[in-house]
Protein backbone atom coordinates (compact mmCIF):
# COMPACT_ATOMS: atom_id res chain seq x y z
CA UNK A 1 0.00 0.00 0.00
CA UNK A 2 2.77 2.29 0.67
CA UNK A 3 4.08 2.43 -2.76
CA UNK A 4 0.34 3.46 -4.17
CA UNK A 5 0.56 6.23 -1.87
CA UNK A 6 3.96 6.83 -3.15
CA UNK A 7 5.70 6.50 0.39
CA UNK A 8 7.45 3.33 -0.68
CA UNK A 9 10.84 3.16 -3.23
CA UNK A 10 10.78 1.77 -5.99
CA UNK A 11 12.95 -0.77 -5.58
CA UNK A 12 10.91 -1.90 -1.99
CA UNK A 13 8.44 -3.23 -4.25
CA UNK A 14 9.83 -6.85 -4.83
CA UNK A 15 10.33 -6.59 -0.83
CA UNK A 16 7.34 -9.12 -0.05
CA UNK A 17 8.62 -10.69 2.90
CA UNK A 18 6.01 -11.80 5.22
CA UNK A 19 5.79 -9.01 8.25
CA UNK A 20 8.24 -10.38 11.23
CA UNK A 21 7.66 -7.65 13.68
CA UNK A 22 5.49 -4.89 13.99
CA UNK A 23 5.06 -1.84 10.73
CA UNK A 24 3.45 1.11 11.40
CA UNK A 25 2.76 3.94 8.67
CA UNK A 26 0.89 6.85 8.34
CA UNK A 27 -0.55 7.34 5.05
CA UNK A 28 -2.85 10.09 3.48
CA UNK A 29 -5.14 9.09 0.95
CA UNK A 30 -8.46 10.52 -0.41
CA UNK A 31 -8.14 13.11 2.51
CA UNK A 32 -7.67 10.62 5.41
CA UNK A 33 -4.88 9.97 7.34
CA UNK A 34 -4.63 6.32 7.76
CA UNK A 35 -2.52 4.39 10.33
CA UNK A 36 -1.86 1.29 9.07
CA UNK A 37 -1.05 -1.29 11.69
CA UNK A 38 0.84 -4.33 10.26
CA UNK A 39 1.68 -6.90 12.79
CA UNK A 40 2.99 -10.25 11.78
CA UNK A 41 1.40 -13.50 11.99
CA UNK A 42 4.22 -14.58 13.87
CA UNK A 43 3.04 -12.05 16.84
CA UNK A 44 -0.31 -13.95 16.93
CA UNK A 45 0.29 -13.69 21.11
CA UNK A 46 -0.07 -9.93 21.16
CA UNK A 47 -2.87 -9.04 18.26
CA UNK A 48 -4.83 -8.37 21.13
CA UNK A 49 -3.01 -5.55 22.45
CA UNK A 50 -4.06 -2.89 18.90
CA UNK A 51 -7.67 -4.23 19.23
CA UNK A 52 -9.05 -1.28 21.23
CA UNK A 53 -7.49 1.46 18.99
CA UNK A 54 -8.34 -0.17 15.90
CA UNK A 55 -11.10 1.27 13.70
CA UNK A 56 -11.13 -1.22 10.69
CA UNK A 57 -9.01 -4.23 10.36
CA UNK A 58 -7.56 -5.69 7.25
CA UNK A 59 -6.85 -10.02 7.42
CA UNK A 60 -4.31 -10.74 4.89
CA UNK A 61 -3.88 -14.60 3.36
CA UNK A 62 -1.02 -15.77 1.57
CA UNK A 63 -3.05 -17.85 -1.05
CA UNK A 64 0.22 -19.18 -1.80
CA UNK A 65 0.68 -21.22 1.34
CA UNK A 66 -2.00 -23.55 1.11
CA UNK A 67 0.04 -25.38 4.17
CA UNK A 68 -1.25 -22.38 6.63
CA UNK A 69 -4.37 -21.44 5.34
CA UNK A 70 -6.06 -23.58 8.03
CA UNK A 71 -4.15 -22.10 11.07
CA UNK A 72 -5.63 -18.77 8.84
CA UNK A 73 -9.19 -19.34 8.95
CA UNK A 74 -8.99 -20.36 12.84
CA UNK A 75 -7.28 -17.11 13.82
CA UNK A 76 -9.10 -14.87 11.26
CA UNK A 77 -12.79 -16.70 13.62
CA UNK A 78 -10.98 -15.73 16.74
CA UNK A 79 -10.32 -12.27 15.98
CA UNK A 80 -13.79 -11.98 14.87
CA UNK A 81 -15.36 -13.11 17.79
CA UNK A 82 -13.07 -11.26 20.29
CA UNK A 83 -15.65 -8.51 21.93
CA UNK A 84 -13.07 -5.27 20.92
CA UNK A 85 -13.34 -6.51 17.02
CA UNK A 86 -16.96 -7.50 16.50
CA UNK A 87 -18.65 -4.83 14.24
CA UNK A 88 -15.78 -3.65 13.29
CA UNK A 89 -15.34 -3.58 8.99
CA UNK A 90 -13.11 -6.19 7.86
CA UNK A 91 -11.48 -6.49 4.67
CA UNK A 92 -10.16 -9.89 4.12
CA UNK A 93 -7.42 -9.52 1.61
CA UNK A 94 -6.62 -12.33 -0.72
CA UNK A 95 -2.72 -11.84 -1.45
CA UNK A 96 -0.46 -13.27 -4.09
CA UNK A 97 -3.61 -13.94 -6.63
CA UNK A 98 -1.15 -13.93 -9.45
CA UNK A 99 1.10 -16.54 -8.07
CA UNK A 100 1.46 -20.02 -10.10
CA UNK A 101 0.58 -22.22 -6.70
CA UNK A 102 -2.65 -20.14 -5.49
CA UNK A 103 -5.05 -21.88 -4.15
CA UNK A 104 -8.37 -21.94 -6.30
CA UNK A 105 -11.37 -19.91 -4.54
CA UNK A 106 -13.91 -22.66 -4.41
CA UNK A 107 -11.42 -24.39 -2.20
CA UNK A 108 -10.53 -21.32 -0.59
CA UNK A 109 -14.09 -20.63 -0.07
CA UNK A 110 -14.27 -24.62 2.00
CA UNK A 111 -11.42 -23.77 3.61
CA UNK A 112 -12.22 -20.36 4.76
CA UNK A 113 -16.15 -20.85 5.45
CA UNK A 114 -16.65 -17.57 3.57
CA UNK A 115 -19.93 -18.27 3.30
CA UNK A 116 -20.22 -18.71 7.25
CA UNK A 117 -18.23 -15.50 7.88
CA UNK A 118 -20.13 -13.40 5.76
CA UNK A 119 -23.06 -14.13 8.01
CA UNK A 120 -21.54 -13.96 11.48
CA UNK A 121 -19.51 -10.48 10.13
CA UNK A 122 -21.51 -8.17 8.24
CA UNK A 123 -19.37 -5.65 7.42
CA UNK A 124 -16.80 -8.21 5.87
CA UNK A 125 -15.52 -7.66 1.93
CA UNK A 126 -13.06 -9.39 0.04
CA UNK A 127 -10.29 -7.92 -1.99
CA UNK A 128 -8.11 -9.81 -4.22
CA UNK A 129 -4.79 -8.36 -4.57
CA UNK A 130 -1.15 -8.87 -5.12
CA UNK A 131 1.47 -7.32 -3.47
CA UNK A 132 4.28 -7.90 -5.97
CA UNK A 133 1.96 -6.28 -8.64
CA UNK A 134 0.19 -4.01 -6.81
CA UNK A 135 -3.15 -4.90 -8.14
CA UNK A 136 -6.05 -4.44 -5.35
CA UNK A 137 -4.18 -1.88 -3.36
CA UNK A 138 -6.20 1.16 -4.90
CA UNK A 139 -9.34 -0.81 -4.20
CA UNK A 140 -8.34 -1.33 -0.15
CA UNK A 141 -6.97 2.37 0.19
CA UNK A 142 -10.72 3.26 -1.10
CA UNK A 143 -12.14 1.19 1.29
CA UNK A 144 -10.42 2.54 4.25
CA UNK A 145 -10.64 5.55 3.12
CA UNK A 146 -14.74 5.09 3.06
CA UNK A 147 -14.13 4.07 6.35
CA UNK A 148 -12.11 6.52 7.89
CA UNK A 149 -14.92 9.34 6.28
CA UNK A 150 -17.36 7.77 7.80
CA UNK A 151 -19.18 6.58 4.31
Amino acid sequence: MKQACKVRAPDDILDTMPTLGVELDDVMYNKCNLVLREVGGSFVQVWKNFYADCGAWLFVLDLSDHARLGEAAVELINVARDNEMKGKPVLLVLNKTDADATIRRHELDSIMRLSELRDSMPKLQVVEASGLKGSGVTEILNLLAAICSGK
